[in-house]
């Protein structure tokens, strides 16, 4: 949580806040199995960790590709 707001305190770029998101969701998910006693088995686990990598991984393909139009036009 102190590295995600201090995102927003020094005003950091996209692509130093997205693997603070990618921990965020990843926190988020452990936290919810720990407190709610629901067993993720560790091959769902991996599979949900490989998931959020590839959406993270488009999310910054997508920005990426969006800036470089910006800075041709």
């Amino acid at each position: 949580i102190v590295l995600y707001t201090s995102s927003f305190v020094f005003r950091f770029c996209i692509y130093h806040r997205l693997p603070l998101y990618y921990i965020l969701i990843l926190d988020l998910i452990s936290y919810y199995q720990c407190n709610n006693s629901i067993e993720i088995y560790y091959k769902h686990l991996t599979n949900i960790i490989l998931i959020s990598i590839g959406i993270v991984m488009l999310i910054l393909v997508y920005i990426k590709n969006k800036e470089h139009e910006q800075a041709v036009k």
